[in-house]
C-alpha cells in the first residue's frame, strides 16, 4: 500500500508539475510551482526507497539523496511568495518590498546549493544503523543547518502569503488561501514526520508518511484551478483528465478482452497457440483501437466539456443573432438567453441610455459610477470584500461590462452568477471583453433603427389624422343629417366608406399610442382611486355595444376594497380593450362575466368571455406588435389592428403590473389584468428571472 501511494503521490505531483510548466514557461510563480512539485515528486521516491531493506550503505545513500531533493523546495516555496499573486494584484508598497527581497535571491539558491552539496557527506548525516530492526541515523552540523534554513525559509514564505492574503480581495483573495493552506500543510507535515521526528526523537515511524503530505498541496491547488481559475489552469486540467480516462479506459478494456476473453476462448474452443491468439489479438488491437479511441473521446468530452466555454461556438451563435434582430427589444430578449445558455448564470441585464433606470441595475451601476471610472469590465469575485464587490454580490452580479460606442458608454450589461457557483472562467472573461464593443455597436445600430422607425410612424400617423378626422366628419354629415335624402345603395357604400374610416382613425391612435410607448414618452398620472368604479366606467361606455350583439355584461366584486394607485385614464383604457376584445369576439346572445378581486398587495380584474377560444400556440403572439391570430379569434368575422394588446400590456408594466390570459379552444378565454395597490420608485421592468431597464416612461404623482 505504501509503494502504491508513494508512486501516485510521485506520478501526480510529475504531471501537475508538467501542466503548470507547459502553461506559462516563463512566469516565475508557475515555475516555481512546477519545480516545486518536482521536487515533492523526487522526494516521494527517494524516500521510499530509503525504507527499502537495501544494505545500510545503501540507505544511508538515499537518506542522503532524500535531504539533497527537499533542500530546495523552500527556495521554490520563496520564489512562489514572492511572485504571486502576479504583480498587477499587488499594492505598490508590497510591490517595492518584494522587489528588494528578490535581490535576496541568487545568494539564497547559492546557499541552497551548498546544502545540496552537504547532504551527501559526513557533515549531514555520520551513519545510518539498524539495531533490532529498529534504524537510527547520527547527524552533523549539516542536519542542523539544512532544518534551521528550512524553518526560516519556510516561515519567510508563508508570512510573505499571509501579507498577499490580506491585502488582497475577491478570487486572488480566494486562490492565494488555497495556495497557502496547501503549501503550508505540505511543507509543515512533511518537515515534522521526515525531519524532528527522526532527528530529534529518532523515530521512524512516520517517515513513509513524510512524502504523502503533497496531498494536501495538490488537493488543494487542483481544487483552486478548477473551481477559482488559479494559474488560468481549468481547461487544461480537464483535457488531462479526458485524455488519461481515455487511456486508462482504452488500455484496461484491451487487457480485460485479451487475457480473460480471447485468450481462454481460442485454447478450449479452437486448440490454437497461444503465440497465433496473441497476433491475432494485436492485429485486431491496431484496427479497432482508432473506432474505440474516438467513441471514448466522445464520451469523455461529453462527460468533462459539457459545460465548458467554447469561444468559437459562441462567436457564431452571437454573429447569428445580431443579424437576425430587428428591434432592440428581440435583440435584448436574444441576447439575455445567449449568455444565460452559454455562461449557465441565472440572469442577464442590458441597460441602455444611461439617462436613467430602475431596480437593481441603478443601485449596482450608481455603485460603479461612484466608486470607479466605469470603463473596464468588472468582475464581480474579483472584488470580494470590497464595498463595490458586496455591492455586486447583494444583487448577484458577476460580470458588470460597460458597452462602448464611439469612446462614449452607450449602456451597461450585468451578468448574474452562475447556477453551479462557480467562478468566471478567463475564457469567459475574455469573451466578454471582446464581444462588449460589438454588442454596443449593434444594440446602438439597432436603437437607432427603432428611432428612425417611431418618428416616421409618428409623422406619418400625425399627418393622416387631419385629413381622416375631416373624411369622416363629413361622411358622418351625409349619413345622420336630417336634411340630407339618400338613396339606400348610396347611404349603403357611404356606410362602408365610413366604418373603414373609423377603422383607419383607430389604426392611427393605436399606431400613435404605440409610438409614445415604445419611445417612452408616455405620462402616467398617479392617483388613488377604487379600481371597482374604474370597472364600471369601462363597463358602461360599452355596454350599447354589446347589446347590438345581445350579450350581456355581468360585473361581480368579491373585494370590499379595490383602492390602488394607478392613471385612472390609461387603466380605463386596458380595461376597454379587453371588455372590447370580449364583446368582440364572443357569439350572439351570450355572457361576459367581469371578476374583480384582490389581495393585501394587489388587485385584478378577470374579463372572461365564451368564444371561439385560442390555441396555445398562439397565446405569446397574443401581446406583439400587431399579433393577429391566423386562427380561434380570426374564425370570427371582427377585425382589430393587432395593437390593442400590445398596448395594454405595455401600460400595465408600466404601473407594475402584467396581463395574462388563459383560454380553451371552443369554451372561451379569460384575460386577467393584475395591478399593485402601490407604486415602488425603485422597482424594475421585471420578466421573471430576466431583467430589462430602459429609460422609463416619465411618472407623477
Amino acid at each position: 500500500m505504501t509503494t502504491l501511494l508513494s508512486f501516485g503521490t510521485t506520478s501526480v505531483c510529475l504531471v501537475l508539475g508538467l501542466i503548470v510548466y507547459v502553461r506559462n514557461i516563463r512566469h516565475p510563480a508557475h515555475q516555481a510551482i512546477a519545480f516545486l512539485s518536482v521536487c515533492l515528486a523526487l522526494w516521494s521516491l527517494t524516500n521510499w526507497l530509503s525504507l527499502q531493506p537495501f544494505s545500510e550503505q545503501q540507505r544511508l545513500f538515499w537518506v542522503r539523496a532524500v535531504m539533497v531533493v527537499t533542500a530546495p523546495i523552500p527556495f521554490f516555496f520563496l520564489r512562489f511568495a514572492l511572485n504571486f499573486p502576479y504583480a498587477l494584484s499587488l499594492s505598490s508598497i508590497l510591490k517595492k518590498r518584494r522587489e528588494k527581497f528578490r535581490r535576496l535571491m541568487p545568494l539564497i539558491a547559492v546557499w541552497t546549493l551548498l546544502l545540496m552539496f552537504l547532504a551527501m557527506t559526513p557533515l549531514m548525516f555520520r551513519s545510518y544503523q539498524v539495531h533490532n530492526g529498529i534504524p537510527s541515523i547520527e547527524a552533523d552540523v549539516g542536519a542542523f543547518l539544512y532544518g534551521l534554513s528550512f524553518l526560516f525559509l519556510s516561515i519567510w514564505s508563508i508570512s510573505l502569503l499571509l501579507q498577499s492574503y490580506h491585502s488582497q480581495v475577491g478570487l486572488v483573495r480566494l486562490q492565494v488561501g488555497y495556495v497557502l493552506t496547501g503549501l503550508s500543510l505540505t511543507i509543515v507535515v512533511g518537515f515534522f514526520l521526515n525531519f524532528v521526528l527522526v532527528i530529534f526523537l529518532d523515530n521512524f515511524s512516520f517517515v513513509a508518511l513524510g512524502p504523502l503530505s503533497a496531498v494536501f498541496l495538490i488537493s488543494l491547488i487542483s481544487y483552486a484551478m478548477l473551481k477559482h481559475r488559479l494559474l488560468d489552469l481549468r481547461l487544461t486540467i480537464l483535457r488531462f483528465l479526458a485524455y488519461g480516462i481515455t487511456l486508462v479506459v482504452s488500455c484496461l478494456a484491451y487487457i480485460f478482452l485479451l487475457n480473460d476473453v480471447l485468450l481462454p476462448f481460442g485454447e478450449r474452443y479452437f486448440m490454437v497457440d497461444k503465440s497465433l491468439l496473441t497476433l491475432i489479438s494485436m492485429v485486431g488491437v491496431v484496427i479497432t483501437f482508432p473506432v474505440v479511441l474516438e467513441r471514448i473521446q466522445k464520451w469523455t468530452q461529453r462527460i468533462f466539456y459539457s459545460s465548458v466555454f467554447k469561444p468559437d461556438q459562441a462567436h457564431q451563435i452571437l454573429a447569428t443573432i445580431v443579424a437576425e434582430a430587428n428591434t432592440s427589444e428581440k435583440l435584448l430578449c436574444s441576447l439575455d438567453g445567449f449568455f444565460c445558455t452559454q455562461f449557465g448564470v441565472r440572469w442577464c441585464g442590458f441597460w441602455i441610455n444611461h439617462s436613467s433606470t430602475e431596480g437593481r441595475l441603478k443601485k449596482v451601476l450608481e455603485r460603479v459610477a461612484k466608486q470607479t471610472k466605469g470603463t473596464t469590465l468588472m468582475i464581480g469575485d474579483d472584488l470580494l470584500g470590497t464595498d463595490l464587490g458586496d455591492t455586486l454580490q447583494e444583487h448577484d452580479v458577476g460580470i458588470v461590462a460597460p458597452l462602448r460606442v464611439a469612446q462614449q458608454i452607450f449602456g451597461w450589461m450585468c451578468i448574474g452568477r452562475k447556477h453551479s457557483g462557480n467562478a468566471f472562467t478567463p475564457e469567459e472573461i475574455r469573451f466578454c471583453e471582446v464581444v462588449s464593443p460589438q454588442m454596443a455597436l449593434a444594440l446602438k445600430h439597432v436603437s437607432d433603427v427603432d428611432q428612425i422607425k417611431d418618428e416616421f410612424v409618428s409623422i406619418a400617423s400625425h399627418e393622416l389624422r387631419t385629413p381622416m378626422t375631416a373624411i369622416r366628419s363629413y361622411l358622418w354629415l351625409c349619413l345622420f343629417k336630417p336634411t340630407y335624402v339618400l338613396p339606400d345603395s348610396v347611404r349603403q357604400h357611404l356606410q362602408v366608406a365610413y366604418s373603414a374610416t373609423e377603422r383607419l382613425l383607430e389604426l392611427v391612435r393605436d399606431l400613435l399610442t404605440t409610438t409614445q410607448v415604445e419611445s417612452n414618452q408616455v405620462t402616467i398620472s398617479l392617483q388613488y382611486v377604487q379600481l371597482e368604479e374604474v370597472v364600471k366606467r369601462s363597463t358602461a361606455e360599452l355596454e350599447e355595444v354589446a347589446k347590438l350583439k345581445g350579450i350581456q355584461i355581468k360585473v361581480f366584486s368579491k373585494v370590499q376594497n379595490s383602492l390602488c394607485l394607478i392613471d385612472q385614464s390609461r387603466v380605463m383604457e386596458i380595461l376597454q380593450n379587453l371588455i372590447g376584445n370580449a364583446v368582440k369576439f364572443s357569439p350572439q346572445k351570450s355572457t361576459v362575466l367581469i371578476v374583480l378581486d384582490g389581495s393585501i398587495d394587489k388587485v385584478w380584474v378577470e374579463v372572461s368571455d365564451v368564444g371561439v377560444g385560442i390555441h396555445q400556440s398562439d397565446l405569446e403572439k397574443l401581446f406583439s406588435k400587431f399579433g393577429v391570430i391566423q386562427s380561434s379569434y380570426r374564425k370570427s368575422h371582427e377585425q382589430g389592428t393587432g395593437l390593442g394588446l400590445y398596448i395594454a400590456q405595455k401600460i400595465a408594466k408600466l404601473h407594475h403590473g402584467n396581463i395574462t390570459v388563459s383560454s380553451t379552444v371552443g369554451k372561451g378565454s379569460t384575460f386577467r389584468l393584475t395591478l399593485p395597490r402601490e407604486q415602488h420608485k425603485d422597482s424594475s421592468l421585471v420578466q421573471g428571472r430576466h431583467v430589462y431597464a430602459k429609460n422609463q416612461a416619465t411618472i407623477t404623482r
